[in-house]
């Protein structure tokens, strides 16, 4: 199995992702404009699975190794090191604040029978997990790589058919709504190699720069300001459209001259993104907390996103010690 490596660049997308669901629950909390945030957070989230998906692929695509009943149970081990504390602590900080019913629903969250807010997204990230040692089954059994992504194109296909987008229930933490997202991921594994800088080319620039300029277009304040349409939910369930986008996008941002560059090369984005999943999932009662007490929205936004990144710095060297005292003891 070849060994992930963190790249920079995408590094700094996970940092905009986070950034932009972190800006999107921001507004969604004024009355007046919330509404132009409506689905804009999700274009993120779109993107998270995306690189989700290539990423659980990637190791595996060359060999298809790994699939003995022993390193799957160290696939499931190292999953949950990796999610499950900082997942259970920012649980009991939405408990703390109160967003949370009650104690017991903090080993439901964990076990995917609830997802309240933006938990959501961890039920269905940790179902994916739990599921995806299947694709590795099958992985083993289906060597030739252009007969298994037309496998998993098959599957994507008939998820979308069978689980169509209009019928998608807002926040809903039902795996086969996003699977054909994941699947994108783990086809683009086959497709490009992220990890590897292509040469750069402008025209790659162009299609990115002209892709972000249709993702803006989707977002309620240009769709009111361009076609005269009232802002609303239509973005919440553009995941098949935005998952394509970003898919399309990695592989421009790979081969582009400048992006890639600007891109690698802005520490605070890449800061970000290293600690993107936990500002994910403490932002959230971390907002509920501030908006109470501060009614000043420049205020609390400023205030939320710095105590939001401290709390998720703090956390991060917290269980990156504890995981190493646990290396050293065992």
């Amino acid at each position: 199995m070849q060994a992930t490596k963190r790249v920079q660049w995408i590094e700094s997308c996970r940092g905009i992702f986070c950034c932009m669901i972190l800006a999107a629950h921001i507004i969604a909390t004024n009355e007046t404009y919330g509404i132009y945030a409506n689905g804009c957070g999700k274009i993120g989230v779109w993107g998270f699975m995306i690189l989700s998906g290539y990423f659980a692929m990637r190791p595996y695509m060359e060999s298809g190794d790994g699939v003995c009943g022993k390193q799957i149970l160290c696939y499931y081990k190292n999953r949950a090191l990796k999610i499950i504390p900082v997942y259970l602590c920012a649980l009991i900080v939405e408990f703390l604040v109160g967003m949370l019913p009650s104690w017991t629903s903090v080993p439901l969250h964990l076990v995917t029978a609830q997802g309240i807010g933006h938990f959501w997204y961890m039920a269905v990230i940790l179902r994916f997990y739990a599921v995806f040692p299947v694709f590795l089954i099958l992985r083993k059994l289906i060597r030739p790589h252009r007969i298994y992504v037309l496998l998993l194109a098959a599957i994507l296909v008939c998820a979308a058919v069978l689980f169509p987008y209009t019928g998608y229930v807002e926040n809903s933490i039902r795996l086969y709504w996003y699977l054909p997202v994941f699947l994108m991921g783990m086809i683009l594994a086959f497709a490009a190699d992220l990890r590897q800088a292509a040469p750069g080319r402008r025209t790659a620039d162009i299609a990115a720069a002209g892709l972000l300029c249709v993702v803006a277009c989707m977002t309620p304040p240009l769709r009111q300001l361009l076609f005269g349409i009232e802002p609303g939910s239509w973005l919440q369930n553009k995941y098949l459209y935005l998952g394509v986008i970003w898919a399309v996008m990695f592989v421009l941002i790979r081969e582009s001259r400048h992006i890639r560059i600007v891109l690698e090369n802005n520490r605070v984005l890449r800061f970000l993104g290293e600690i993107s999943f936990e500002l994910y999932l403490l932002h959230y009662p971390i907002l509920h907390g501030i908006c109470v007490n501060i009614r000043n929205m420049p205020l609390c936004s400023i205030v939320t996103a710095a105590l939001s990144i401290v709390c998720a710095c703090i956390l991060r060297l917290l269980l990156k010690k504890g995981r190493y005292i646990i290396r050293r003891t065992a």
